[in-house]
């Protein structure tokens, strides 16, 4: 109340009040998150100026880079999982679909797929080391980002360590189909390796209920400093004779071209200077250095993504063999149809229809005409 009779007695202080005020308010908004923030952190800014690319792109972003290239590789002919090659339904292949639609649909299933590409990869890998190594141990159950085997007690910390060996090759088989020859020891590993008698989320929980009142004891979650600790109990010995070989001499080994090998030519250093810019004054001058060096009609980089019918024989080569081309959908022809109905107009072609159908209708209708 004394404030408020002392703002009224003195202008002065009425707007200093106020002021304060405001900048309260400003500084409440600035630390209030924006929907459109995250995204704007994240993918950036999208441009939609075509001198370094033929379709828009992201910039500014921390990962801008990121997301044009799962553009990119959704934009493809035949969009292809970059590590088995495995191609995505017809249904959502660009040639069916508008220009950029589902978009949201096709990056994600770039990503699912190749999650699920590494998950057929491990158990494959496992199946292999489990024949090799006489290993009591099956496949129980895949949840997500979970895989589960069965395994006897004396074989436990050997299964374990067969996991983490899948998991390198696994990994080396993604990196170097992504380009990257060396693998990181960061992820070359399981950060840990979970061996428990019962199915729970995490070896250290008790699961103590209203049903169940006594603690589960606890299982062991081993990395793979704390595996290879184990010695001789862990080790993988390579004189152990198989029961049950691995037949590999049946499988020939046909080389493949990397399907991101396909998508190397959006590696320009002006288009990555652009994607990296976020002022825009900074992509002005970008863009200026570009018209520059070269004509305006020509462009640094040309995406191998352009909705034109015509196909190199480059990117033909590129492709999968014939018994990989997923099968092209045959669609009706009714292009004589809607012609021939609105050549004669709706009424006739209708007629028409009903006589075919109801052929007893047709000498009633011409008697009548004779009427």
């Amino acid at each position: 109340m004394t404030q408020r009779n002392s703002l009224h007695q003195d202008p002065k202080s009425v707007k200093e009040y106020y002021t304060l005020e405001v900048e309260k308010t400003q500084e409440k908004d600035e630390r209030r998150p924006s929907p459109d923030h995250p995204f704007t952190e994240t993918k950036g800014k999208k441009t939609t100026r075509k001198v370094i690319c033929d379709r828009a792109f992201w910039r500014g972003g921390t990962e801008s880079l990121v997301f044009n290239k799962l553009e990119e590789f959704a934009e493809q002919e035949r969009p292809r999982t970059p590590v088995l090659a495995a191609g995505i339904t017809e249904a959502l292949m660009r040639r069916y679909i508008n220009k950029g639609g589902f978009m949201t649909s096709r990056i994600n299933w770039a990503i699912q797929s190749s999650g699920v590409d590494y998950l057929h990869l491990l158990i494959i890998s496992m199946d292999y080391l489990i024949r090799r190594f006489n290993l009591a141990a099956r496949l129980a159950i895949t949840v997500h980002d979970e895989i589960r085997y069965l395994v006897k007690e004396e074989d436990k910390y050997r299964a374990a360590m067969a996991l983490q060996v899948a998991n390198v090759w696994t990994r080396a088989m993604f990196s170097q189909q992504m380009g990257i020859d060396d693998l990181p020891q960061s992820c070359a590993y399981f950060s840990a390796v979970d061996i428990d008698h019962v199915l729970r989320k995490e070896v250290d929980m008790d699961c103590v209920t209203p049903s169940h009142p006594e603690a589960i004891p606890h299982g062991e979650s081993l990395n793979i400093t704390q595996l290879l600790a184990k010695g001789e109990l862990a080790r993988l010995d390579p004189s152990v004779v198989p029961e049950k070989a691995p037949e590999l001499d049946k499988w020939a080994y046909a080389p493949r071209q990397s399907v991101m090998d396909g998508l190397q030519d959006s590696f320009d250093l002006t288009f990555l200077k652009a994607q990296l810019a976020g002022d825009e004054n900074e992509l002005r001058e970008i863009l200026r250095g570009v018209r520059q060096t070269k004509p305006q009609t020509q462009r640094s980089y040309t995406s191998n993504t352009s909705y034109s019918s015509t196909t190199s024989s480059t990117s033909r080569s590129r492709g999968p063999p014939a018994h990989a081309q997923p099968q092209a959908v045959e669609l009706p022809d009714i292009g004589t149809m809607l012609r021939q109905r609105f050549r004669t107009g709706p009424d006739d072609y209708h007629h028409r229809a009903k006589q075919r159908l109801f052929p007893e209708q047709r000498v009633v209708s011409r008697a009548v005409g004779r009427i």
